[in-house]
């Protein structure tokens, strides 16, 4: 335990990866966030991205009876070293959790969700673009939002601008455009994100936009919806005091979604 980072410093990364049909989805979107991080905060990786891509397809392929429904996978690499805040070596270890879960995205849409702007803060990291273990900010807007009722706490960063929820990067709907902040606002870079700035906006007649959003704009929004592998794409129905008028934006996207995950897998 003592040259366990991960448990003394948060010192390490982890993606979480929805699995249906015993598919992990967007595996190399997942590894591709995950190798990136690792190099921005100086993991040595043992073994490289092709081998483990290689090695997670045959664990899928041996455990194809106990996966057959759905799962939720975290897959950790953190820093195993002596020393104290600087590490005597620099040497990661992968740990693959999984548990059992309903098939990803095959719901019906959930109702819509009520959010609210969280007290906490994004604090500045050095580096934002990676999904790091320590998560503190995170886990204090979260928590609000348990106790005051939310179903999550929208984030803004220190200039007051919109970041993303404590568990969702955010997009607002206005006309034929679907905004989300820029990565340099602070956000995490999600794969859920991506992927509908990169297939999914165009396919449903939106045009994906990255820029900074104000708090005004997004009570000004035709939809706000919130996104994450986990649970797909999901709308907001109250943020605040300000209400939304239900639209079919999550429905369509959750749609291609589905076509995403499931049809284009088989091809």
């Amino acid at each position: 335990m003592e040259h366990n980072r991960a448990f003394t410093y948060g010192d390490g990364l982890f993606e979480t990866i929805a699995v249906g049909h015993g598919r992990p989805f967007w595996l190399n979107r997942h590894l591709l966030r995950l190798f990136f991080g690792a190099g921005q905060i100086g993991l040595d990786m043992p073994v490289d991205r092709a081998s483990l891509t290689t090695s997670l397809e045959k664990f899928t392929h041996n455990h194809q009876q106990q996966l057959r429904g759905g799962a939720a996978w975290r897959l950790y690499a953190f820093r195993v070293s002596e020393g104290r805040y600087c590490p005597a070596v620099d040497d990661a270890c992968l740990l693959l959790r999984t548990d059992s879960a309903p098939l990803p995205y095959l719901q019906p849409v959930s109702s819509p969700l009520r959010i609210g702007v969280a007290e906490q803060r994004k604090v500045p990291l050095t580096f934002p673009d990676v999904k790091r273990m320590a998560a503190l900010d995170y886990v204090l807007a979260a928590r609000e939002a348990r106790i005051k009722g939310w179903d999550d706490a929208l984030m803004l960063n220190s200039d007051g601008r919109v970041v993303e929820c404590s568990s969702s990067n955010i997009f607002l709907v206005k006309d034929t455009q679907i905004l989300t902040p820029e990565l340099s606002e602070g956000c995490l870079p999600g794969v859920m994100r991506s992927l509908i700035v990169d297939e999914l906006a165009t396919k449903v007649g939106l045009i994906p936009i990255e820029q900074p959003i104000s708090l005004e704009a997004c009570k000004l929004a035709d939809a706000i919806l919130l996104s994450n592998v986990r649970l797909g794409i999901r709308e907001v129905g109250v943020l605040g005091n300000t209400r939304f008028i239900r639209s079919d934006w999550a429905k369509r996207l959750s749609e291609q979604l589905q076509i995403s995950a499931y049809q284009d897998h088989e091809r």
